[in-house]
Formats: structure tokens, C-alpha cells, sequence
């Protein structure tokens, strides 16, 4: 910002720019600011939302606007991203556009959200803050699918628990197998277990 000072001086403030978003493509990470500016090209991830499915155009510069090869996705981006900070959510910290259909967030680590497509998102992001803030505690991992603002989903996540047997499988006799269906035997002929 450029302001005048009378009578003969000139004040300059220079306001630093923060990270907005971080995505990954073909082993860089671009950190881009509010305005869509590259902040940075860099191996390390930086402490913003992470976008998954964006691919960059050609030649991209720190200091230029950030391209993508699809200019969709970056209108896609600037939408949410601008939609997020409308209705005030400061926890997104994943952002996945792979499918325009099936967009999806991550809140604070914890909540994944199915938006589906673009259309009510201001809507649909005022009901993920809501549920977030007052209804789903700071220590509960869920899904919410609020594709259909007017019938929210929500679902706990839980771990898989998988069991491995170190035991083979118990062999079958021929009898078991055909009252399994394994063998047919024409003309319903008896089975005779020796």
C-alpha cells in the first residue's frame, strides 16, 4: 500500500504473503498465496491446504500467477478457496478436485467431506462449519457427505481391523464339497464319504 505524506513524502507498507495452498505434482511442492501467486517450489511441504489433482501448466515461476494446464481447475480452486474464506472456515487442510463430480475437503485431519460438484457450495461449506464447530467433537474422526445439502450424511471412520490366520484352511471331504455345490452328480446319486 502506497500512501502520501504531506508535503513531500511517500509511505510504503509492504504486507507479507501467506500461504493459502500447497499441492503436489511430479515430485515439487507449489505453495501458492491468496492472490495465486507461487510462493515457492520446494521438496517440502508447506503448513496450508493441500490441494490433491491440480497439474500445472508449463514454466511455472516463483513470483508469476499459477497456472493450470486446465484452466477449469483454477477457477475450480479460486471458488472454494474464496467460498471457504466467505463463510469463515480456517481448518481445511486438504482439498481434493480429481473429480469436479466428487470434491472433496479434509477439516482439521479429522472430518473428510464429500461436496460432490460445485453447485450450493456456499450452502453446503455453512453446514460443514455448523456441524464441525458445534456438533462433532475435537476428538471425533468422521465422514460427511453433504452433496445434498438438503440430507446431510454423517458417518464415524473406523479402523480396519484385520486378522491374519496363520493356519491353513480346513480341507473339505467330497461330501462337503457337493452339499457345497463343488460336484454335481447326475441323477442325485448318493455320495459315499470312505
Amino acid at each position: 500500500v502506497v500512501t502520501k505524506v504531506f508535503p513531500n513524502k511517500i509511505k510504503i507498507t509492504v504486507t507479507p504473503a501467506e500461504p493459502m495452498v500447497n499441492f503436489y505434482y511430479a515430485g515439487k511442492n507449489y505453495v501458492i498465496s491468496h492472490v495465486g501467486r507461487v510462493m515457492e517450489i520446494e521438496r517440502n511441504a508447506a503448513d496450508c491446504m493441500e490441494v490433491i489433482g491440480y497439474q500445472p501448466g508449463d514454466n511455472v515461476v516463483v513470483g508469476d500467477y499459477i497456472t493450470a494446464a486446465n484452466p477449469e481447475q483454477d477457477e475450480t480452486i479460486k471458488t472454494i478457496s474464496g467460498t471457504i474464506d466467505l463463510v469463515g472456515i480456517t481448518e481445511i487442510t486438504e482439498l481434493n478436485i480429481t473429480d469436479m463430480l466428487s470434491i472433496g475437503l479434509v477439516y482439521d485431519d479429522r472430518i473428510e467431506i464429500n461436496l460432490g460438484s460445485m453447485l450450493q457450495l456456499e450452502e453446503k461449506l455453512t453446514i460443514v462449519k455448523e456441524l464441525a464447530e458445534n456438533y462433532i467433537s475435537d476428538n471425533e474422526k468422521v465422514t460427511l457427505d453433504v452433496s445434498n445439502p438438503e440430507r446431510v450424511v454423517q458417518r464415524p471412520i473406523t479402523p480396519l481391523v484385520t486378522s491374519v490366520s496363520t493356519s491353513a484352511p480346513p480341507e473339505t471331504t467330497p461330501a462337503e464339497e457337493d452339499a457345497e455345490g463343488g460336484n454335481t452328480q447326475e441323477d442325485n446319486a448318493e455320495v459315499t464319504v470312505e
